[in-house]
């Protein structure tokens, strides 16, 4: 029963998943990531060539389209880091391609109606994610 909603997951996540590995062949073509795994439903990019993503953006670490993670050159080894991007593909085999929208209507929500909360860090998948982690950590 796993195997059989792991592989509707992915099909259910594939269009996005899609997008998320042709980015990243097309990035590796111009040097700019190298695929390191495919480990836990995702493929592991490495960011090396990126100088507009290599700079810190408000501590960046590392984000994932589909079932692609692209991660700052700093934080490819970090687990914890992994352990919140892995969540991320999680989540996607659950909404498929509804996760993304559905994501920036609640960081949009957030925005304009808790104008104290921070729409990423309080958005419900960024929390479940950090959750999830930290989770893994402790194990």
């Amino acid at each position: 029963m796993i195997l059989f909603l792991n592989i509707l997951g992915q099909l259910w996540l594939s269009p996005v998943s899609l997008i998320g590995f042709l980015t990243g062949l097309v990035l590796q073509i111009f040097g700019q990531v190298k695929l390191i795994e495919f480990k836990e439903n995702a493929f592991d990019w490495e960011i090396v060539g990126c100088s507009w993503l290599e700079h810190d953006r408000r501590n960046w670490t590392a984000t994932t389209i589909g079932n692609s993670i692209f991660y700052h050159k700093k934080f490819i080894n970090n687990k914890k880091t992994r352990n919140h991007e892995k969540r991320h593909v999680q989540q996607g085999m659950v909404f498929g391609i509804f996760f993304i929208p559905v994501y920036i209507v609640f960081s949009w929500i957030i925005k304009f109606f808790y104008k104290k909360l921070s729409p990423y860090r309080d958005n419900p998948f960024e929390k479940d994610a950090r959750d999830y982690a930290d989770r893994k950590e402790k194990l």
